[in-house]
């Protein structure tokens, strides 16, 4: 297993996992952004239901691609 490692200069590092139970079609998703000194400059977190799309990846995707969206100026995915 690879030890977590910080960016390299002025990028910010975004780290997601998401989990999804087939049974109960309940899902939920994290993300957390660090600076170059390791330092957490957002953290955001959500769930989903079969209220929503069934698909807990999609949520994740398009909440991510927003908050990177608003929030910095460029991004390297």
């Amino acid at each position: 297993m690879r030890r977590w490692e910080k960016p390299v200069g002025d990028y910010v590092k975004v780290n997601c996992d998401a989990a999804f139970d087939t049974e109960t079609w309940n899902g939920g998703w994290d993300c957390v952004l660090h600076d170059s000194d390791g330092d957490v400059v957002e953290a955001r977190r959500g769930r989903n239901s079969s209220t929503y799309d069934f698909s807990a990846v999609t949520h994740l995707a398009e909440e991510l691609r927003s908050f990177l969206s608003l929030n910095f100026i460029s991004r390297v995915v």
